[in-house]
């Protein structure tokens, strides 16, 4: 191999992969060309598997060969998304194809977003990666929330001085994003807030001049309204929806002392630049993401020590769901139970959840060891397990356990 990939990106969705990548030494992603004499980025979200020569297929050769034994071939929505197998294969042959076009290995992060990151698909996603040898530190997986902070933060700031706002069409969805910072306070807060206009905005409109022209005034209307409530400084056009010139219209408002950009590759390369942060081991410490897939507290463990109350931090607003989590040892001392503090990102309102140890062996003061365990089910549900851990040669480990699943929402909303 000439070259070496230092971080990749990969977008998946119902219609289309597209993959970025960023060499040694260049700070921009780069989006993967498949056909470099037609210009096209898009690699169909088509796996096949051809029983006649024991091969498998991606992207437009996974069509052509089904059509040519005309049959089905899996697609990204319902087969690929939640089957290990097939998530495994399909991402061995994008990376494969990568790097054979670029005569390149790689050595760095991969990145990959969906438009939805449950956990289901996560756990797919990191499961295929690590069967295909890439280890946990080698992986990450955001969504497109994440992915559109990812690319607009590190645009030249100028271009998000005041609220961007980000419309996505697809076969499938018509949604309005929008990112707006919360300044005042060091590291300042980047939110997303995603509204779903399908049912007004559909990609059968697109059919006929007639469709067309409504969906250019209903457009209108929602650029209209929306920036009517925000100072908006740049607009982002993307999706397979955007490829036809139909929002004539909508785009000749938003074009008014705003600045429009319409393109395909928005995602995978925030995607991209998510990968180069994992990569050169930096976070975005300037920056607090509020965002879905983004955990939205803080939690705590109450302790004390030496006569003083403590929290010691297990899990702060803002972090990945899915990376998010801690391990800690404590030794226990006439107490009944414990008291986590959970701080709300949104208005940081706290609040005090006890979980008990009834159930645990009973023993001296200061020898009962219990090792507490954080990790997050989803971007506001996480789960506490405390497991009795016995004292050295004193006590054995008993096995008594006691667990319990958080949801962050429910508590915030009983106050």
């Amino acid at each position: 191999m000439d070259k070496v990939i230092h971080a990749m990106g990969i977008d998946l969705t119902d219609e289309y992969a597209q993959i970025s990548y960023i060499l040694p030494g260049e700070k921009e992603p780069v989006s993967l060309t498949v056909n470099p004499e037609e210009k096209s980025y898009l690699i169909p979200a088509a796996l096949y598997y051809r029983e006649e020569n024991d091969t498998w297929y991606v992207g437009d050769e996974a069509v052509f060969n089904s059509d040519i034994d005309k049959k089905e071939m899996y697609g990204f929505d319902s087969d690929i998304k939640y089957d290990q197998n097939k998530m495994t294969k399909y991402l061995e042959l994008l990376i494969k194809l990568t790097k054979n076009i670029l005569n390149a290995d790689i050595d760095g992060i991969i990145c990959v977003s969906e438009e939805d990151s449950d956990l289901k698909s996560t756990v797919c996603v990191y499961n295929a990666m690590k069967s295909l040898g890439y280890d946990d530190n080698a992986i990450r997986v955001i969504n497109h929330d994440e992915a559109f902070i990812y690319y607009t933060i590190n645009q030249k700031k100028e271009l998000w001085i005041n609220d961007v706002v980000l419309f996505d069409f697809t076969k499938k969805h018509f949604k309005y994003r929008r990112l707006h910072e919360i300044k005042g306070k060091t590291p300042s807060t980047i939110t997303v807030t995603c509204e779903n206009f399908s049912s007004d905005i559909n990609w059968e409109m697109l059919r006929t001049e007639a469709g067309k022209i409504k969906a250019d005034k209903i457009l209108m209307d929602i650029v209209m309204r929306k920036l009517k409530k925000h100072i908006v400084c740049t607009l982002f056009l993307t999706g397979t929806g955007f490829y036809e010139d139909w929002a004539s219209e909508s785009i000749q408002e938003m074009c008014e002392r705003r600045r429009v950009f319409k393109g395909y590759n928005l995602y995978v390369k925030g995607a991209c630049f998510a990968a180069l942060q994992k990569q050169n081991n930096t976070t975005s410490k300037d920056y607090i993401f509020q965002c879905k897939g983004r955990t939205h507290g803080d939690v705590g463990l109450l302790i004390n020590n030496q006569g003083k109350n403590m929290v010691i931090s297990l899990s702060e607003a803002g972090a990945n769901w899915y990376e998010a989590g801690a391990q800690a040892d404590c030794i226990i001392d006439d107490v009944d139970g414990i008291n986590l503090i959970i701080v709300s990102a949104k208005d940081k309102s706290s609040y005090t959840k006890f979980i008990s140890l009834k159930g645990f062996p009973k023993r001296p003061n200061k020898t009962t060891r219990v090792r507490i365990t954080l990790g997050y089910v989803n971007d506001t549900d996480f789960e506490v397990m405390i497991r009795d851990m016995g004292f050295g040669e004193l006590f054995k480990p008993s096995g008594t356990a006691v667990k319990e699943i958080i949801r962050m929402d429910e508590l915030f909303n009983e106050m």
